[in-house]
C-alpha cells in the first residue's frame, strides 16, 4: 500500500469500535459512505470485523485513530479500493475471504455463519446430498522374488471411503475423519506384507481392511491400475531379473466393499487394436446431412477399455483374465465385423463364456477412424493402401453384455 494511502487511512478514515457481548454484537462506526463504499460493502465492512472479532473469542478490539490496521482483509479497508465492486455479490467473488483466527470449532462455525448473514445467504433449506473422499495414485513397486528370478508388480492404487463424514463438510468436524495420508501409509504397510502376483486379491485385503478398522465407513472403495512389465529377452531366452514395459494397455482391478459385501471387478484399458480388413458399415440412417458413404472393406481400429464383475470367486484371477482377453480378441481378429455395435456384442459373448465367474462384462469402444486418402488431384488410384489415421472426432461405443 501506499505511504499516502496508508497515511489516510491512519488519519482521517472513521475507524470502528467493536465489542463483544455475550447477547451479541454493538458496533459504532461512521456512515460507510464516509470512506468512498457502498452501502453494501459498508455493511459487509463491519460485520466481517465483527465475525473476525468473534473468532478470536471474545477479545475487544479498540483501534485509535493513529493505530496501524492489522493484517488480514478486514482489518485494511485500502484493498477496497484497489478492486472495488458495486454489489456485495459481486465484491465476494473478487476478494479472498479470510475467515482465519478461529481457535475452536465453535468459533470457526460462528464467524462462518456470520459472513453468510452479511452476504444475504439463507442456508436453511441447503444440505450436503453426497460426499466421499480418500486418496488418488497411491504408487507402488515391489520385487517379487523367487530365488534367482524376480518379478515386479507395479501399481497406482485409489482408496475412496462413503460413510458418517457429514460433519467433516457441514461443520468443520473431523472427529471422524481417517486421514488421506493414513490411508497411504496403510496402502504401503499392506503391500509390503501381503502384495503378491494377483492384483484383486489385494485389493479385497485393502478394502475390508478400511471397512473393518472404521466403522464410521459404510462403504469402501479400492482401486487398482497396474503397469505390466514382461521380462527382456536374451539370446532367444527371458532374463532372470531384467524387464521391458509390456505395452500401454493397462490391467486394473475395482474392489468395493459395502455393507459387508464385497464385489470384484477387473479389466482392461487403453487396449489399442487394429484389423486391416474384415470390416464394414452399411444400411445406416441416411439424410441431408450423411456424406459418410456405405463400405463393406475399411480399417477398424479401436481402444478398447472392458471391465467385467465376477460373480463368484475364480481359482485364478490372473489366469480367468488372460482367458477372457483371450477370447475377446479372437471374436475380433477371426469375425466380419458388420459394426462396431455387433463386434461389441459377441466379444462380450465370448468373454462370459470363457469365464463361468463372470456375472457381466461392461465395454468401450471407441471408433478410431482411419480415413481413405483422397489422391485423385494428382492422378493417383488409392485402393484401400493408404490412409489417415484420426484421433478426433471418434463415435463413441458402449455396451453391457450380462447373463
Amino acid at each position: 500500500m501506499a505511504l499516502e494511502e496508508r497515511d489516510f487511512l491512519r488519519r482521517k478514515l472513521p475507524q470502528p469500535r467493536v465489542r463483544l457481548f455475550p447477547q451479541g454484537f454493538r458496533t459504532q462506526h461512521s456512515p460507510p459512505h464516509q470512506i468512498g463504499m457502498g452501502a453494501n460493502e459498508g455493511q459487509f465492512f463491519f460485520l466481517r470485523r465483527d465475525a473476525d472479532g468473534f473468532a478470536k473469542r471474545g477479545v475487544q478490539l479498540r483501534e485509535s485513530d493513529e493505530g496501524t490496521p492489522g493484517s488480514g482483509f478486514a482489518c485494511d479497508p485500502g484493498r477496497m479500493f484497489k478492486d472495488r465492486a458495486n454489489h456485495l455479490d459481486e465484491f465476494l467473488r473478487r476478494q479472498v475471504i479470510e475467515i482465519g483466527l478461529a481457535e475452536t470449532l465453535f468459533y470457526r462455525v460462528m464467524s462462518h455463519h456470520i459472513l453468510m448473514i452479511a452476504a444475504g445467504i439463507d442456508t436453511s433449506d441447503m444440505k450436503l446430498l453426497l460426499h466421499r473422499y480418500g486418496k488418488a495414485r497411491v504408487r507402488v513397486l515391489k520385487v517379487l522374488r523367487s530365488g534367482s528370478q524376480h518379478s515386479i508388480k507395479e501399481l497406482t492404487i485409489s482408496v475412496m471411503l462413503n460413510g458418517d463424514f457429514d460433519a467433516s463438510y457441514t461443520r468443520a468436524d473431523n472427529s471422524l475423519v481417517v486421514p488421506t495420508d493414513t490411508m497411504k501409509n496403510t496402502v504401503q504397510a499392506l503391500a509390503l506384507e501381503h502384495l503378491g502376483a494377483e492384483t484383486e486379491e489385494f485389493g479385497v485385503l485393502l478394502a475390508e481392511h478400511f471397512f473393518k478398522t472404521y466403522p464410521q465407513a459404510a462403504r469402501t472403495e479400492v482401486r487398482l491400475n497396474e503397469r505390466a512389465w514382461q521380462r527382456i529377452g536374451i539370446d532367444g531366452k527371458p532374463h532372470a531379473h531384467s524387464f521391458l514395459e509390456a505395452g500401454p494397455a493397462r490391467p486394473f482391478a475395482q474392489v468395493c466393499c459395502d455393507g459387508g459385501k464385497t464385489t470384484v471387478e477387473s479389466g482392461i484399458e487403453d487396449l489399442l487394436i487394429l484389423k486391416s480388413t474384415q470390416s464394414g458399415f452399411e444400411g445406416f440412417v441416411k439424410d441431408k446431412y450423411t456424406t459418410l458413404p456405405e463400405t463393406r472393406e475399411r480399417i477398424f481400429a479401436t481402444q478398447v477399455k472392458a471391465s467385467w464383475l465376477f460373480r463368484s470367486k475364480p481359482a485364478c484371477y490372473s489366469q480367468t483374465n488372460a482367458r477372457i482377453l483371450e477370447a475377446m480378441l479372437g471374436v475380433f481378429a477371426d469375425t466380419y465385423s458388420p459394426s462396431v455395435q455387433v463386434t461389441l456384442f459377441q466379444m462380450g459373448q465370448a468373454a462370459l463364456q470363457a469365464a463361468p465367474e463372470v456375472e457381466n462384462i461392461r465395454v468401450a469402444m471407441p471408433n478410431k477412424h482411419c480415413l481413405l486418402a483422397n489422391l485423385a488431384p494428382f492422378g493417383l488410384e488409392n485402393k484401400n493402401v493408404l490412409f489417415i489415421p484420426t484421433d478426433e472426432p471418434y463415435g463413441q461405443i458402449e455396451g453391457t453384455v450380462g447373463r
